[in-house]
């Protein structure tokens, strides 16, 4: 997230705006016993004087009223009087005037009376709030936390408590303590939602009024903490609330802006722009601009930034000069808050490649408020857009200053993790940009100055950002952190690459290894890492996964109910997933604060090259790539070597993976030519280190996920790669790491299978030659005929039959479920004790949503009725993941099982990747449609081999030489490729 300090500030006028439009205390409480008041002396004049709207007269009453029934012995009254009589001054402003008599009566009191009093604890707090309208939080809190303990221990009516809850809530989240605030809000909630009476419909009104305030003021808290699905919900939840009851209020239009803003940060521009129109056309309708202006800046500048990532310059300009409008409105043409409206202006002339009108916007901002640190980010963004990398560092260090000194940072290694989110995002991105620039400045200079500096940064920012990553199974927007990661991680491999080259000193080595690794799958690295850390109580890391499963569970029933008319079922389920992911949320929190040291913090274990030599065996190697915009990084490793090697990628390599691509899938006569060049660029820079190889695992990245090594061609002989090696594949190189050290028997195998078959339809098509034969297979065999029925895959009955006969014929455990029994039930429950899983199915994947991938089976169905709605013939990507399995292997014999969606820092978001959550070390997947017929023989040959002795990678690479022996066209048998070890 990039908040600039106009932001920040709204998210604090936000906080202070619900806390004043929320009670101090519970008027149900206090204003229902008005007839306490109705005495002959001083009720008449209160009544008469608030209706006159004449606090101060009020307040003068108050002191009368106190002394003249604490004379009485009636302290009861004499409290309930001043705190009636004192509260509504304090709520028009007066309470600055009013806080030496409040202090006053606080210290008499102590000395004369029992303090454990429901009165006499409303006095700290009308006190708190007095100093809160004062901006001084520290000197607030105490007497609201006194307050509130006070009410904790007497008779204190739950509305009343749930008040004090809320306010206190509110100083907590402008001490910047945003959990505690959090679980302050959620007992304020638990007490407004109570079935405690109210005197009557207008109070109910109010309570009603209240719950929302605290849903709004919890979305607050997520917001603060990074949690922009979550605040959505909350806010959606205040929405409810206040367009039923009050429509027209200012907190249903602020809602409503914040809801844009959620969205706005969750990447989704159009529901931005639409919400802030909505909010847009009620202010004007109401004339709330002047009443509500800093929500109106809020509006403006949300839909303005949704209209910049549209590309839409234009209206975004437009909003931008009305902001700049309102703000000199309002506050003058010398106000701070001006700076943000330039700021924003000037990063719509960046986003279009405009960077002198931008840096004009930039400078207006720096002149307009000197203390905004951010512009000076916005102003390096700009220089170094013209190639002024000095000017772009000099700006980046100014802004850093703010977060860190640099010093230090430099130094010693010091690094800040605060309990702002926010600052921690700023920090990342000054770290980030810093190291960018002095990388651009050495390549500029070739000075080893600037590369020492850039290496520091780059470290530094790593281990923040490693850090502060507290909830990545439930997540922030955790997608979002991975391509943050592979930024920071394309400067890091850059720099200890060049510096390695430089000064051939292991430490660089070991940056390089550690940067790569969690560059190509952050978020699963951080997941499979997370679930397995030794710090967390076995308990609690239950907990987590068991919550996990059960959030992914119920997100596969709405999916399933995606066209279903049974709306309130859908409700009920939407529910459900809302209050596990708080569960989850709040059980991170736990988790983190258990840990003892910052070192505990980390959710990687780091690596060393030394420990990866050692898993590996002599005849075997890795090789690791990350791919940039310019260049394509790559890292031999084998039991006795190592090197390191660069080559630009640049359009001309782009060109060559397509060719090679499209040269597989058609079978091209220019196929050899590009499956040649591609061993120049992945291949030939470790020719050396191969010689004495029988096995290599790759570990691609970017749009290396998408292709097969196996079927490359080698310069020397033109042999397929597959013909000289055996090769597999992993996501990354801790997971290769992790799993290596996973020892599950494969002495005692055993099997289950499963082929749904699918015989409701059948297509015959008439074989000519057999690359057009197989050609148009390929082309038809996975349609969908009429939204239910699958195509049948007559041959996945023989495979899986056939495969069952290989282990039987070795006494081996082997079991298969065929047609109706081979259903998602069954696989479900069946599963957990074998080491071998076999799935001949029809697979789906969906780069545009990974999480509706998935697998088919047949329908569990009792009396015609489908029994679970999540046994409804397909397992989807999510359901996956909470499987219980021992297996050692699974083989998932479908149709493009290994791709899926590529993102940025994190790889393709593929089934196999749930499957390794799952704790399953090996896979074998396809990366497109092959005809069922092949895949049975290649899957029986496989079955073959292991069943022999050989090892999965050799036993697969021999059922692939028997293919190629047979004339088998690359296609039928370079797409089926082990994931694992």
């Amino acid at each position: 997230m990039k908040f600039g300090n106009l932001f920040k500030n709204i998210l604090f006028i936000l906080i202070f705006f619900l806390t004043i439009t929320t009670n101090i205390f519970s008027q149900n409480y206090y204003e229902d016993s008005y007839d306490e008041l109705k005495d002959t002396i001083f009720y008449p004049l209160v009544d008469h004087y608030l209706g006159e709207r004449k606090n101060d007269s009020v307040a003068r009453i108050a002191d009368k009223a106190f002394d003249f029934y604490f004379n009485k012995g009636d302290t009861n009254k004499a409290m309930y009087f001043f705190n009636i009589c004192t509260y509504y001054p304090v709520g028009s402003g007066m309470g600055k005037l009013l806080m030496p008599n409040i202090k006053k009566k606080i210290l008499f009191l102590r000395q004369h009376i029992d303090t454990m009093n429901v009165h006499y604890a409303t006095l700290l707090q009308i006190a708190s709030f007095t100093l809160k309208y004062d901006f001084k939080y520290f000197l607030a809190q105490p007497y609201m936390e006194n307050a509130v303990k006070i009410y904790e221990q007497v008779n204190t009516p739950a509305l009343h408590l749930a008040s004090a809850y809320y306010n206190l809530g509110g100083i907590t989240m402008y001490m910047q303590e945003h959990y505690k605030a959090y679980n302050l809000y959620k007992k304020a909630l638990k007490g407004f939602t109570s079935k405690e009476k109210v005197a009557n419909e207008y109070h109910e009104t109010i309570k009603q009024h209240d719950v929302a305030s605290t849903y709004m003021a919890i979305a607050l808290a997520m917001k603060a903490t990074d949690q922009i699905n979550l605040e959505l919900a909350f806010n959606k939840k205040a929405l409810k609330i206040l367009n039923k009851n009050f429509p027209t209020s200012a907190n249903t239009i602020g809602t409503t802006i914040n809801i844009a803003n959620s969205y706005f940060t969750l990447g989704v521009y159009d529901e931005a722009v639409r919400y802030a129109d909505t909010a847009e056309k009620y202010i004007k309708k109401y004339n709330y601009i002047d009443e509500l202006n800093y929500f109106y800046y809020n509006l403006l500048s949300t839909r303005a930034k949704a209209f910049m990532k549209l590309k839409k310059h234009t209206k975004a300009n437009n909003d931008f000069k009305e902001l700049a409008f309102q703000v000199t409105k309002h506050h003058g043409s010398n106000s701070p808050m001006l700076s943000g409206a330039y700021m924003l202006c000037g990063e719509n002339y960046l986003e279009a490649n405009k960077p002198d009108s931008a840096l004009y916007y930039f400078e207006k901002a720096k002149k307009q408020d000197p203390k905004q640190s951010r512009t000076n980010l916005l102003i390096a963004k700009t220089f170094a857009k013209k190639e002024n990398y000095k000017m772009a560092i000099k700006h980046t260090e100014l802004n850093l200053t703010t977060y860190l000194k640099k010093e230090s940072l430099i130094s010693n290694n010091k690094i800040l993790v605060t309990n702002d989110f926010l600052d921690n995002f700023n920090q990342y991105d000054n770290l980030f940009y810093l190291a960018k620039y002095y990388f651009l400045l050495y390549n500029q200079t070739q000075e080893e100055e600037y590369l020492n500096h850039c290496i520091s940064y780059s470290i530094l920012n790593d281990s923040l950002i490693r850090k502060h990553i507290d909830a990545t199974l439930i997540g922030g927007n955790d997608i979002d952190l991975a391509e943050k990661y592979h930024n920071i991680a394309s400067i890091g491999i850059n720099v200890s690459y060049q510096a390695f080259k430089n000064k051939n000193d292991e430490k660089y080595l070991d940056y390089f290894l550690n940067f790569i690794s969690k560059a190509t799958a952050f978020k699963l690295n951080a997941e499979v890492n997370q679930v397995a850390s030794q710090y967390r109580s076995k308990q609690n890391s239950t907990k987590q996964v068991e919550l996990l499963q059960q959030i992914r569970k119920l997100e596969n029933e709405l999916f399933a109910l995606t066209n279903s008319p049974d709306k309130e079922f859908e409700k009920e389920i939407s529910e459900k997933l809302f209050n596990y992911r708080i569960e989850a949320y709040e059980l991170s929190y736990e988790l983190q604060s258990n840990t003892k040291n910052d070192e505990e913090k980390n959710v990687f274990s780091e690596i060393n090259y030394h420990e990866i030599q050692k898993q590996l065996k002599k005849n075997e190697a890795l090789i690791v790539y990350f791919v940039d915009d310019e260049q394509i990084y790559s890292v031999f490793l084998g039991r006795e070597k190592i090197k390191i090697n660069s080559i630009k990628s640049g359009r001309k390599f782009d060109l060559t993976l397509e060719n090679y691509y499209k040269g597989l899938k058609t079978a091209s006569n220019n196929f050899n030519k590009y499956a040649s060049e591609m061993y120049s660029y992945l291949i030939l820079p470790f020719e050396n280190e191969i010689k004495n190889i029988d096995k290599i695992t790759f570990i691609p990245d970017g749009k290396l996920n998408q292709i097969p090594f196996e079927a490359i061609v080698c310069s020397d002989n033109e042999n397929f790669l597959i013909e000289e090696f055996a090769v597999s594949y992993n996501y990354s190189l801790f997971l290769w790491l992790k799993n290596r050290k996973i020892h599950k028997s494969t002495e005692n195998h055993s099997f289950i299978g499963f082929a749904p078959v699918f015989t409701n339809f059948n297509k015959k098509i008439k074989q000519t030659n057999s690359l057009s034969y197989n050609s148009a297979l390929r082309s038809s065999y996975t349609e969908i005929i009429d939204g239910n029925n699958l195509k049948p895959l007559q041959y996945s009955e023989t495979e899986v039959l056939g495969i069952q006969k290989l282990f039987a014929k070795n006494k081996m455990k082997a079991t298969v479920y065929i047609n109706e029994n081979a259903n998602e039930l069954n696989f479900k429950q069946q599963i957990k004790d074998y080491s071998i899983l076999h799935i001949a199915t029809h697979g789906f994947s969906s780069r545009k949503n990974p999480e509706l991938s998935g697998l088919f089976f047949n329908k569990f169905e009792l009396n015609n009725k489908i029994q679970d709605i999540t046994n409804d013939g397909f397992v989807y990507f999510n359901e996956i993941f909470t499987l219980e399995t021992n297996a050692e292997l699974v083989v998932l014999s479908a149709c493009k099982t290994g791709t899926g969606k590529l993102t940025k820092g994190e790889g393709i978001m593929a089934l196999p990747r749930a499957f390794i959550f799952a704790g399953v070390p090996n896979l074998v997947v396809s990366l497109w449609k092959i005809h069922d017929e092949k895949t049975k023989d290649l899957m029986l040959d496989f079955y073959t081999f292991i069943l022999e002795g050989s090892s999965y990678s050799e036993a697969l690479r021999k059922a692939k030489l028997k293919g190629i022996k047979n004339g088998e066209l690359p296609i039928d048998w370079s797409g089926i490729i082990l994931i694992g070890n």
